[in-house]
């Protein structure tokens, strides 16, 4: 789950299932519990926030990155790998990372796709 808008009910700020077609292009968003579920928005806390590093890990071409995020949290270091799409540079990593209010939004940034 991420956070974005809705294509069918356009409500901002929620949470969203994104859809792909069978190439892994990104169609539409939906909401992820359906347009009229209150479970749609976050109730998390806010924290702080300091990027101490982003590195990446491995790539595919220009389609897939691996990423480790090393961050301080309200104080307490904390680290986690993110799996991006579209060969993202470090800055743009850096970038989605600064715009994310918690942990839990940083988590969400992983995108991974899976082929039916």
């Amino acid at each position: 789950m991420i956070l974005s808008s809705c294509d069918f009910c356009e409500r901002k700020n929620v949470f969203i299932r994104e859809h792909f077609d069978k190439w892994g292009d990104h169609i539409l968003n939906q909401c992820f519990y359906g347009c009229d579920d209150p479970k749609n928005i976050p109730n998390e806390p806010e924290e702080t926030l300091i990027i101490k590093s982003v590195e990446k890990v491995h790539s595919i071409l220009c389609y897939s990155t691996e990423w480790r995020i090393t961050l301080s949290v309200n104080g307490r270091s904390w680290w986690t790998r993110l799996q991006l799409l579209n060969g993202e540079t470090e800055s743009s990593v850096t970038k989605m990372i600064q715009k994310c209010r918690n942990t839990k939004e940083v988590e969400r940034l992983n995108k991974h796709i899976k082929f039916d």
